[in-house]
C-alpha cells in the first residue's frame, strides 16, 4: 500500500493499492509541506479508522494491552 501525491511513479507501481492526496501550492514562510502532511495524516486516520473498526475485538485487546504496558513503564 502506498501513499502518495497523484500520478504514475515508481511508489505507486510498486504498490498493490496506491492512495493519493492531493497536491496543493505551500505557504511560502512555511519551512515544511504542512498541507499535504495533513492530508496523508488525515488519509492515515481514516485507514486506521477503518481497520479499527473491521477487527473491532482485536483492536480493544491491543488498546488494553498497551495501557498496561504504558502503566508499567511510567511506574
Amino acid at each position: 500500500m502506498s501513499l502518495t501525491r497523484p500520478g504514475n511513479n515508481k511508489l505507486s507501481q510498486l504498490a498493490d493499492v496506491s492512495l493519493f492526496t492531493s497536491r496543493t501550492p505551500e505557504a511560502q514562510l512555511r519551512s515544511a509541506a504542512t498541507s499535504s502532511r495533513f492530508a496523508q495524516l488525515f488519509v492515515l486516520d481514516i485507514v486506521f479508522s477503518a481497520y479499527a473498526s473491521a477487527q473491532h475485538d482485536f483492536t480493544v485487546e491491543q488498546l488494553a494491552k498497551e495501557r498496561k504496558m504504558i502503566g508499567i513503564l511510567n511506574d
